[in-house]
């Protein structure tokens, strides 16, 4: 696996985790299957553009933040912040 999609498998576990509920609860709220959501948190297939907007909106985390393994983006302070 390469570091962008080691850090974008990262960036999507913190994610996850981030989001309230359990795995079903998750799985719904991102309108796909666990099967699906378990491949992108090993890194073995990417979200799509729109999949990986809505677990930004659902996980308070901006998009940068998780393609970038969960690391502040541009300096910020903390996990999620937008520069």
């Amino acid at each position: 696996m390469d570091d962008d999609r080691a850090a974008l498998a990262a960036g999507i576990r913190l994610a996850i985790a981030q989001m309230p509920g359990s795995k079903l609860d998750k799985c719904a709220a991102l309108a796909v299957s666990p099967y699906s959501l378990e491949k992108w948190a090993k890194g073995a297939a990417e979200p799509t553009p729109a999949n990986l907007a809505r677990l930004s909106r659902k996980s308070g985390l901006d998009v940068e933040t998780i393609r970038n393994g969960g690391r502040p983006v541009d300096g910020a302070d903390e996990v999620g912040a937008v520069a």
